[in-house]
């Protein structure tokens, strides 16, 4: 008998274009249309979870992407910028 392989496919989203501010800057009008044009390419994958770092530009990318694939945005303190 064949042994049954699972595989998990990652996607790495880097955040959209921020605001040019000190500090933990948002997204600019073009980052949140970067963001939401990523939701809807990755509208037809199989994404079953969506994570973000919780610095503000991270949380609005994801939150674009997750009105176009109907999923919660999960926070993430490991995925803070260093």
């Amino acid at each position: 008998m064949g042994r049954i392989i699972s595989v998990t496919l990652a996607y790495l989203v880097q955040h959209g274009e921020k605001q040019r501010l000190p500090g933990d800057p948002g997204l600019t009008p073009r980052g949140r249309q970067q963001a939401t044009e990523t939701g809807q390419w990755l509208r037809g994958l199989e994404v079953c979870a969506l994570y973000s770092s919780p610095l503000r530009r991270g949380q609005q990318t994801a939150g674009c992407i997750a009105s176009a694939i109907g999923l919660a945005v999960q926070l993430d303190d490991r995925f803070r910028k260093r």
